[in-house]
């Protein structure tokens, strides 16, 4: 739900360009401090491009009703809405194009494993010294 984190960190300073998905709005980190309609919201406006709702259904038929409600009360966020859903459709297709990939072999996987690694230490050098609560 930050802008910091999703726009400054994420996006300009690592440079990643792929699919931002939420964290669970149903976890209490987030339905602790608001209701998860509104935390939808927040959430797209920060620059998620995907919203999780993991553990009931139920919630997701709110969640669609408040972002639909808030796209029609606000035409900047119904555009920004919009966008979001096509450059989330964009990234699918591109990702995957041919279709889900077979399963990888040990030697790609242990590959993926260092390039995840490589990521993770670019993360935790472009965050040294920024505070949480930003």
């Amino acid at each position: 739900m930050s802008s910091f984190w999703v726009g400054e960190v994420l996006r300009k300073r690592i440079g990643y360009r792929g699919i931002v998905l939420s964290d669970d709005l149903e976890m209490g980190g987030v339905a602790n401090f608001m209701p998860m309609g509104d935390a939808a919201v927040e959430a797209v406006r920060v620059g998620s491009d995907l919203l999780l709702i993991c553990h009931h259904p139920e919630p997701i038929l709110n969640v669609y009703e408040a972002l639909i409600a808030e796209g029609e009360r606000s035409t900047a966020f119904g555009r920004q809405l919009q966008a979001r859903a096509r450059e989330s459709q964009r990234k699918r297709l591109k990702t995957f194009r041919t279709g889900m990939p077979a399963a990888v072999s040990p030697r790609q996987f242990e590959a993926l494993r260092a390039r995840i690694l490589r990521f993770g230490e670019k993360v935790a050098v472009q965050c040294q010294g920024v505070g949480h609560g930003t």
